[in-house]
């Protein structure tokens, strides 16, 4: 049964001393909409965020978020490391972590990101996705000094996607990167994305071949930006190559497999990863929560 509190527990702190932080999200909205914000210990070294919060914008009451369960669920993943304890105080669940670095922040622009700390986030996301959860709002992100790590900050939405409409986060993870400026490798991931688009269409998940296309399984790409690709010369198991359009994609060949391709033939052909569907984990099902099949 969900325990339904009242509105009024928006503004309880953890306690004397405990300021409410304010702030604007990337996508323009006040933080905290949905649990009342988090709070900043006296001694300004923790952070206590509330595991209550609406249900959706307008309701008139908290309920208890499955932000802790996700966490737990997600703990030792890419950014998910266990930087976190739970406590409660007048009678209010909180999750308290160090200080972190908020990304974008006036300690970490955007221009000091790396492209290794944007696809440690984007693993996270998929190691949350094939569990069937979704984050359900916009992504946050941090750095933990303390484990030098980049994490997730909010789940407060997340909640469980199973079929027939999984999870998928992608698009938030898109549109976090063009917020941040990284236009060029959100354009990678769409345009690698749409190459394996027979993959999708009703003609292949029926059985009909498309255009040539190998089959359904066909849809981890890659990009050759260096040069033009083809099975004439090059010797990759069961690729099936696609031309692009070097102007409007940076782009010379996507090269398709059923199957994800070993780093050492990435680096042999001079190749980069652009999009692979999420690997769905269907012992993580509803029921079968990470069990053995």
């Amino acid at each position: 049964m969900i325990i339904a509190l009242p509105l009024s527990i928006r503004d309880v702190a953890p306690g004397p001393g405990f300021t409410r932080l304010t702030g604007t999200r990337l996508d323009g909205l006040p933080d905290g909409i949905h649990t009342g914000g988090a709070w900043l210990s006296p001694d300004r070294r923790e952070v206590w965020k509330p595991l209550d919060g609406r249900p959706f914008a307008n309701a008139e009451c908290h309920i208890p978020t499955e932000e802790y369960a996700a966490l737990e669920m997600m703990a030792g993943q890419p950014a998910f490391p266990r930087n976190w304890r739970v406590e409660e105080r007048y009678g209010r669940r909180f999750l308290v972590r160090s200080r972190a670095m908020l990304v974008p922040g006036n300690e970490i622009l955007s221009s000091g990101l790396q492209i290794e700390d944007l696809e440690t986030v984007e693993a996270g996301l998929w190691a949350l996705n094939s569990r069937y959860w979704a984050l359900g709002d916009v992504i946050s992100v941090a750095f933990d000094v303390e484990c030098g790590q980049f994490f997730i900050l909010d789940l407060s939405s997340a909640h469980r996607e199973p079929p027939p409409i999984p999870a998928d986060d992608e698009w938030r993870f898109l549109d976090w990167l063009k917020r941040l400026g990284f236009d060029r490798l959100a354009k990678l991931r769409e345009d690698a994305r749409h190459a394996c688009h027979p993959a999708h269409t009703i003609e292949v998940q029926l059985g009909r071949n498309t255009d040539g296309w190998p089959g359904p399984e066909w849809t981890h790409v890659y990009a050759s930006r260096s040069r033009p690709i083809s099975g004439l010369w090059a010797t990759i198991n069961d690729a099936f190559y696609v031309p692009a359009d070097y102007a409007a994609t940076g782009v010379w060949t996507w090269v398709v497999t059923p199957q994800p391709l070993d780093p050492g033939i990435l680096k042999r052909y001079e190749l980069v990863w652009g999009w692979s569907p999420i690997p769905y984990d269907e012992t993580w099902l509803p029921g079968r929560e990470g069990k053995a099949a």
